[in-house]
């Protein structure tokens, strides 16, 4: 069997993008492409993160949808596929705004890369969950500052995947994520989880259990007695 005649040989950024950041905390609040789409085809234009002493330390995700727009190169139905994508990483520049003027904020944590993996057959689409692009080390430079306030950082995107035996890099994709150092930005704080889970009025949940996108409860969580007690922070989600 014979498949359609393809061209090959424009490859550059244009072939291979990220489309979206999936709404997967906010579905209720982000648009959905034109035909409607599920949950995870509900996108949002920006973020929220709430870092304020109630929140999560637990940096910023995006959960994008990348797009292989390579036409197959595949002439024959046992000729090897030439324009296969095997996703390698994430790189990662953050513009920082007053946060960065503010600050002594090590390079490391504003140009960086998040190794990932997957794979994006011609004409295809891949979706990657929670790819952080907030990383937490930043977000303790952040809390210094005062308490109080919304900073606004830019993140500059770019997918890179193996293209046979080359790299290729996508289309750079511009995410602003708002920072909120303010009291009761995002997270409702309930001390006892125990109490967070007997709560007979609705509280807030989201259903990423994060401090980012979406109004949410969060609570802390003890282990054992006395000296020996461990407590650490949790968000309960709406799954």
């Amino acid at each position: 069997m014979v498949s359609l005649v393809a061209l090959s040989g424009c490859v550059d950024e244009r072939s291979f993008y990220i489309k979206a950041n999936r709404a997967k905390c906010t579905p209720q609040n982000a648009s959905s492409n034109s035909s409607g789409g599920s949950k995870d085809e509900l996108q949002l234009g920006a973020g929220v993160l709430d870092i304020s002493e109630h929140g999560l330390s637990e940096g910023y995700r995006l959960f994008p949808t990348l797009v292989n727009d390579l036409l197959s190169s595949q002439q024959v139905d046992d000729e090897p596929e030439r324009n296969n994508l095997r996703l390698k990483r994430f790189d990662v520049e953050l513009a920082l705004g007053q946060v960065g003027r503010l600050n002594q904020i090590p390079s490391a944590l504003t140009s960086f890369s998040v190794h990932a993996s997957g794979f994006i057959p011609p004409g295809g689409v891949l979706q990657i969950d929670g790819v952080k692009i907030l990383p937490d080390d930043l977000l303790d430079h952040i809390k210094r500052l005062p308490r109080g306030g919304r900073d606004l950082i830019v993140a500059k995107i770019q997918a890179v995947a193996d293209h046979n035996g080359s790299e290729l890099k996508s289309v750079e994709f511009e995410y602003p994520i708002e920072i909120c150092r303010e009291k009761n930005c995002l997270v409702n704080f309930i001390p006892n989880c125990k109490d967070a889970l007997a709560a007979t009025d609705p509280i807030p949940l989201n259903a990423c259990g994060l401090s980012q996108d979406a109004p949410t409860t969060c609570c802390d969580l003890s282990f054992g007695t006395g000296e020996k007690t461990t407590t650490f922070r949790t968000c309960l989600t709406s799954k």
